[in-house]
């Protein structure tokens, strides 16, 4: 699913098989626009990680796209690596976003990361996402100045346990 901004001049999307050597994998995306942005030519991009994505356990691909007030894109993804297994990764970019100019960083390993990803920034343009961990609701956020640094603090709270959600909703299966 393609994330664009308000202006519709930047993107972040999957794209099958960038490399010629992973087909039916996707790997993220970021394009840039400056004008005649209805043209293919007009664009410009960068590859940026693997995707993770499982058809079995139903987890689609998982990524967003936020921008500063200066439209420096932020990002948020679940990414594979040569093993297949999930990260849950932030990237940043502050200048010349269509070359290699991205910071990243790698939040969880965890193999009960799901599906969905909303990133959002604060009045502070610090960034905060929700997640799914296993059934559960949660949000990172980091109040750094470079959330992407070595040694960046993230801090991730609880917003909803799946027994409250299903309890809410009178399911038996809340009451455990």
């Amino acid at each position: 699913h393609p994330s664009v901004n308000a202006a519709e001049r930047q993107l972040l999307t999957g794209v099958e098989n960038p490399d010629g050597k992973t087909a039916g994998f996707k790997q993220a995306a970021y394009f840039e626009c400056q004008s005649g942005c209805e043209s293919t030519d007009a664009w410009s991009g960068l590859g940026l990680v693997p995707l993770f994505e499982n058809k079995i356990q139903e987890i689609p691909v998982s990524m967003s796209l936020a921008l500063t007030k200066k439209a420096q894109p932020r990002v948020v993804l679940l990414a594979r690596d040569d093993t297949f297994q999930r990260h849950l990764m932030y990237l940043e970019c502050d200048d010349n976003c269509v070359e290699d100019n991205w910071s990243v960083t790698t939040l969880n390993d965890s193999m009960k990361l799901g599906p969905g990803l909303d990133l959002q920034l604060d009045s502070q343009e610090r960034p905060r996402f929700t997640l799914t961990l296993e059934d559960n609701i949660g949000l990172y956020t980091c109040n750094e100045p470079q959330c992407a640094a070595d040694g960046a603090t993230w801090t991730l709270n609880k917003v909803e346990a799946a027994s409250e959600v299903l309890r809410k909703r009178g399911d038996p299966l809340g009451e455990r």
